[in-house]
C-alpha cells in the first residue's frame, strides 16, 4: 500500500511517499514512520544543531469523502495513497506550523519508491493533549477479556524489552517483577543502569528524598562503580523485599490507568467515527442497513468497555488512596532497620580494632590477658 506522510523536522516540512505491507497494523506503522523521521532528521539537522528525537503524539489521516482530517484509529481507514500527517508532542523546542504540504518525495535513505501525484491537503490543526508517545503492546487476550481486571501492560518501544507474562501482576514471580523493572529502567539496553537512571526512575512512583535513594543504589554496590546489573537487582529485592514490590505494582497500576485511558480514548474517537459513518450509511441504499446495525452493536460494546474501564480506574484511585500510610509506614521501618543493621556493623569492626590494641599492648607488657571475642 502507498502511502504518503508528512511531519515537521527541525523546523521544516517534509511529506514522505513510501510502500508499506497490507499487513502492519497500528502499531507497526507507527514505529516504521518514527524511524524513517528518525533518519530524515539527521540528515537534516545543522552540525551545531542538538539532537530532538522523533515521537509520535497524534496521527491523522485526510478523509477525502468528507475533505477533512481525522484522527487515524485503524488501519482499515487507509486506502492507496492516503496522506497521513505525524504531530510530535507541543513543546518549547518544539511546534508544528500550519501551512501546506510539500509535495512527497521518497526517503532520502530508500531506494527508488514509485511517484503517484495527488493533491495535496492542508496541513491538519493540532488539537493533542501532551501524553507523548508509548508503545501498547498487550497480551495475547481479546478486548472484553481485559474487562475483567486481568491487566494489558504498557511497553517501551525499545526492541529489547521483555514482556510480561499473560497473567496478573499477583501472580507474576518475583525473578520477573525485577527483570521487567530493570529492563524498564534500562532504556538503551545497555545491560546497565546508572544511579541517575536508577533514582529518575524511582521518583516516577515514590518521592524517597536523595539520602533514601543513595542508600537503596550504594546497599547493593559497595564499590561504588556507579551502576547496576540485573543481578544487583536481585539483592535490593533481598534487602528491601517491601519497597520494590511496591514500585512494582505502583508502575503496574500506573501503566494500567494509561493502558484503559488509552482504550477509553480510542473507543470515543471510533464510536465519534463510527457515528458519521451511521449518517453516511442512513443516505446510502437499503443494503448497507446489515452494517449499519454491526456498527450500533460495536458502538454500545464501546460504551460498556468505556463505562466499565472508568470504574476499574476508580477503584485504583481509591485503593491507593487507602494503602499510602500503610506502605510508607512499612518502607520507613524497613529503611530504620537497615540503617541499625549498618551501624551495627561499624560497632563491630571498632570493637575488633580496640580488641586488637588491647592483645598488642597485653603481649608487649607480657601480659596473658587477651580481649574477649562474642
Amino acid at each position: 500500500m502507498y502511502l504518503r506522510i508528512c511531519a515537521d523536522l527541525y523546523s521544516n516540512k517534509i511529506n514522505l511517499e513510501v510502500n508499506v505491507s497490507n499487513k502492519i497494523d497500528l502499531i507497526g506503522l507507527r514505529e516504521l514512520i518514527v524511524g524513517l523521521m528518525e533518519q530524515e532528521g539527521d540528515l537534516m539537522r545543522a552540525p551545531n544543531q542538538p539532537r530532538s528525537p522523533f515521537s509520535i503524539n497524534r496521527l491523522q489521516v485526510f478523509n477525502e469523502q468528507v475533505g477533512k482530517w481525522v484522527d487515524l484509529v485503524s488501519m482499515g481507514q487507509l486506502r492507496d495513497g492516503s496522506q497521513l500527517y505525524a504531530f510530535q508532542p507541543q513543546t518549547n523546542q518544539h511546534s508544528d506550523v500550519q501551512q501546506d504540504l510539500p509535495p512527497p518525495r521518497p526517503p532520502s535513505t530508500v531506494g527508488s519508491i514509485r511517484h503517484m501525484p495527488q493533491p495535496i491537503p492542508t496541513m491538519p490543526t493540532q488539537h493533542v493533549s501532551q501524553h507523548g508517545a508509548r508503545s501498547v503492546i498487550r497480551n495475547q487476550t481479546s478486548v472484553s477479556g481485559s474487562a475483567s481486571g486481568s491487566r494489558v501492560y504498557l511497553q517501551p518501544a525499545h526492541q529489547h524489552q521483555q514482556q510480561l507474562p499473560q497473567n496478573s501482576s499477583a501472580d507474576v514471580s518475583e525473578t520477573e517483577k525485577l527483570k521487567y523493572i530493570f529492563e524498564e529502567m534500562d532504556q538503551e539496553a545497555t545491560g546497565r543502569v546508572s544511579i541517575t537512571l536508577f533514582v529518575t526512575w524511582v521518583r516516577k512512583f515514590i518521592d524517597f528524598n536523595d539520602e533514601t535513594l543513595e542508600l537503596l543504589f550504594n546497599s547493593v554496590d559497595p564499590h561504588r562503580k556507579g551502576w547496576l546489573a540485573p543481578s544487583d537487582f536481585e539483592g535490593l529485592s533481598k534487602r528491601f523485599p517491601n519497597v520494590m514490590d511496591i514500585i512494582f505494582h505502583r508502575a503496574a497500576d500506573s501503566w494500567d490507568v494509561m493502558n484503559r485511558e488509552a482504550e477509553i480514548q480510542q473507543a470515543q474517537q471510533t464510536i465519534q467515527n463510527n457515528t458519521l459513518q451511521e449518517e453516511e450509511i442512513h443516505r446510502s441504499i437499503q443494503a448497507l442497513q446489515a452494517q449499519l446495525a454491526s456498527m450500533q452493536a460495536e458502538n454500545e460494546a464501546l460504551h460498556q468497555q468505556t463505562q466499565t474501564n472508568v470504574t476499574l480506574n476508580a477503584e485504583v484511585t481509591t485503593r491507593q488512596g487507602t494503602m499510602h500510610n500503610e506502605e510508607r509506614a512499612l518502607m520507613e521501618r524497613e529503611i530504620n532497620m537497615e540503617r541499625h543493621r549498618e551501624a551495627l556493623r561499624d560497632s563491630e569492626v571498632l570493637f575488633l580494632e580496640q580488641s586488637q590494641q588491647y592483645n598488642l599492648a597485653a603481649s608487649a607488657l607480657g601480659s596473658p590477658r587477651r580481649a574477649k571475642q562474642y
